[in-house]
């Protein structure tokens, strides 16, 4: 059994409506994934992985999450909960649940990943980050010639069908201590704002490339993926 050495937030309040009218009456969170909801593998991995509280920030159908997830206990990990008037954000839920003691594990309640955090959380330490975020490199191959040209529109080079390549946030983060004082209780605020924001106060800000499985069940077809891989995720990240 990992140690019990970290907090965690999940970030469970969306409304999720992509996948509309799967949740006109279900909380995207605890949309099945095989046999469990979909909030239940991310707990379960960060329970493995040695959380030893997790809060879940809810708003939309905020008692039907709670009452299927309880206190934790189940789960091996103590859950509480805060709840989100109106919605505050892929950040400023934090504010709620402020201060926080030592590094703050956070992910969005409907991404799967096969992320090792207790890599992410020392890669974090490492570098004495005040934001970690979690990233993919994704190619994207252009099916066309790709022209660069001068500001006469004279062309300089021509590249057939070339691949791009994109560094992507998995919405997986590590927040340090401090960085809860740049959080306001109950105003919106994004992570982009609040990276660009500690960049701009020049504190290290700094990406940890995920090189596993990762689903953003954003959309239908993508619920459509993870319930066919649901034995995969059931067991992603976690120790056996």
């Amino acid at each position: 059994m990992a140690e019990r050495a970290f907090h965690a937030t999940i970030l469970a309040g969306g409304r999720g409506s992509r996948l509309y009218p799967l949740t006109a009456s279900l909380p995207k969170p605890l949309l099945p994934i095989g046999e469990r909801p979909l909030i239940e593998l991310i707990i379960r991995q960060l329970a493995s992985a040695g959380a030893g509280r997790i809060t879940v920030a809810v708003n939309y159908l905020a008692d039907v999450i709670e009452s299927v997830l309880g206190d934790g206990r189940r789960f091996g990990v103590a859950i509480d909960y805060v709840r989100e008037a109106t919605p505050l954000g892929t950040a400023g839920p934090l504010g709620l649940i402020k201060p926080w003691s030592g590094p703050l594990v956070v992910t969005n309640g409907d991404v799967l990943s096969d992320i090792d955090i207790g890599r992410l959380l020392r890669h974090h330490g490492e570098r004495g980050a005040a934001l970690t975020i979690a990233t993919m490199v994704q190619k994207l191959r252009i099916e066309s010639g790709v022209l660069t040209t001068d500001e006469s529109l004279r062309v300089e080079t021509i590249v057939e069908k070339p691949t791009v390549e994109h560094r992507v946030s998995l919405g997986i983060y590590v927040l340090a201590e401090h960085v809860a004082e740049l959080i306001v209780p109950n105003e919106r605020l994004e992570m982009p704002h609040l990276a660009a924001t500690l960049i701009g106060r020049g504190e290290p800000v700094v990406a940890y490339d995920h090189v596993g499985r990762w689903l953003d069940v954003g959309l239908p077809e993508d619920f459509a993926k993870a319930q066919a891989d649901a034995a995969i995720w059931a067991g992603a990240g976690t120790n056996p």
